[in-house]
C-alpha cells in the first residue's frame, strides 16, 4: 500500500498539472489505511469453482465423448478384415462339419457358431464406452 502512496507522491512532484492543484495524498493515505479490505479466499475459491462447476462439467463430458467416439473408430478400422477371416473359417467349419454331420445340422452347428461370434463382437465393441467411463470416473467425479 505505502509503495502505491509513495508512487503518488512521485507523480505528483513530477506533473505539472498535479503541481497546480495538488491532491491530498496524506489524507487519501489515511482513508485507505483505515479501510482495509478483507478477502476470504476460501470463500472466493468455493464461489468460483460453484460458478465454473457446470462449464467444466461439460467440458469433460465433450472430451469423454470425443475420446469414446476416436477409439471406436479405431476400433472399427479392422473389423472389415476380421469378419471376411471369419466368414471364410465359417465356409470350411461348415465344409468340415457337413461331411460328419446332415447338411441341416452342420448348417445349426456353423450358424451357432457363427451367433457367438456376433455376441462376443458386439459385447466387445460395446464394453469400449463402459470401460472408458470407468476409467474416468475418478475424474468426473471430482467435477460434479
Amino acid at each position: 500500500m505505502t509503495a502505491g502512496i509513495e508512487r503518488l507522491r512521485e507523480h505528483t512532484e513530477e506533473c505539472e498539472s498535479c503541481h497546480q492543484a495538488p491532491l491530498p495524498i496524506d489524507r487519501i493515505d489515511a482513508v485507505l489505511r483505515a479501510s482495509p479490505l478483507q478477502i476470504d479466499v476460501g470463500a472466493m475459491s468455493a464461489q468460483a469453482f460453484t460458478a465454473a462447476q457446470h462449464t467444466l462439467h461439460s467440458m469433460t463430458l465433450r472430451s469423454f465423448w470425443r475420446q469414446v467416439a476416436a477409439v471406436v473408430v479405431v476400433a472399427l478400422l479392422p473389423l472389415p478384415v476380421i469378419m471376411a477371416y471369419d466368414a471364410f473359417l465359417l465356409q470350411l467349419l461348415h465344409t468340415a462339419v457337413s461331411t460328419l454331420f446332415s447338411g441341416p445340422m452342420a448348417t445349426y452347428i456353423v450358424f451357432t457358431y457363427a451367433a457367438s461370434l456376433l455376441f462376443l463382437f458386439a459385447a466387445s465393441y460395446a464394453a469400449i464406452p463402459v470401460l472408458m467411463a470407468r476409467s474416468m470416473l475418478p475424474r468426473l467425479s471430482t467435477h460434479g
